[in-house]
């Protein structure tokens, strides 16, 4: 019922989804916790930043991996909402649109969660960075990626310098005041002979990354890395930029 008493009808609308595409987006949302889906022409893109840190990304897939009513939808804790959807085996989602508040259903047989969403236009905005003109790249396999993790556990690694010359790209984790380095030599495609500069990024690009995937990782010299997902069907670029060190 409203204020004055007059009910107000719910438009319901089933949503139709890729739970591969959600489940992307959970593994995400560990850089930012809320969410803001917004719809562009025949694609929902996805930009999101992590205040304390230096990463950010930007992801974009087909509309129909969710395929919500309105041109926004947003989510405060996403990865609350991704338990209740994987709590069950086959979920139906339906949206609930009211004057006072929006939610989602999320059901299966006769078992139900009604969770709240959240205004789009009260979450912070997500960035949009323009990356351009990479000085060079590096190919970045889900085996490199698992391995780099290992070696963050090992050697409690809080850094990662990118020393690049000519066609090699030399990857050095380490922890400062330690003289335990681990590195991993890479061939650059499309680098100039000449090139020839070293940064460093917080380790923690190494946690965020989404796991079991590969990337092309594009370098700019002033000290910022792009991950492009390979995905036909999706695009996720992510980025980090030069750690910079405290006083």
């Amino acid at each position: 019922m409203s204020k004055k008493g007059v009910a107000v009808a719910e438009n319901v609308k089933s949503i139709t989804y890729d739970n591969t595409v959600l489940s992307l987006i959970n593994d995400l949302s560990t850089i930012n916790q809320s969410v803001i889906f917004e719809k562009d022409k025949k694609n929902i893109v996805i930009k999101r930043s992590n205040p304390s840190t230096t990463v950010a990304y930007s992801l974009t897939v087909p509309v129909e991996t969710f395929n919500f009513q309105g041109d926004k939808l947003g989510f405060y804790n996403y990865s609350e909402f991704y338990q209740l959807v994987s709590f069950f085996d086959n979920p139906v989602i339906k949206q609930k649109v009211q004057s006072a508040f929006e939610k989602v259903v999320i059901s299966e047989g006769q078992e139900n969660f009604s969770y709240v969403l959240s205004d789009p236009e009260i979450l912070p905005k997500g960035p949009t960075i323009n990356f351009k003109d990479p000085v060079c790249s590096f190919e970045l396999t889900k085996e490199h990626l698992d391995k780099f993790v290992k070696v963050c556990g090992i050697l409690g690694a809080e850094f990662i310098s990118f020393t690049v010359k000519g066609s090699k790209i030399n990857c050095s984790f380490f922890k400062e005041k330690s003289q335990n380095i681990y590195n991993k030599t890479f061939t650059a495609t499309n680098s100039d002979a000449s090139v020839d500069f070293t940064f460093k990024v917080d380790k923690e690009i190494i946690d965020l990354l989404p796991k079991g995937r590969d990337y092309t990782v594009d370098i700019k010299d002033e000290g910022i890395l792009m991950f492009s997902l390979k995905d036909k069907n999706v695009s996720l670029k992510l980025y980090a930029a030069e750690a910079v060190d405290e006083d």
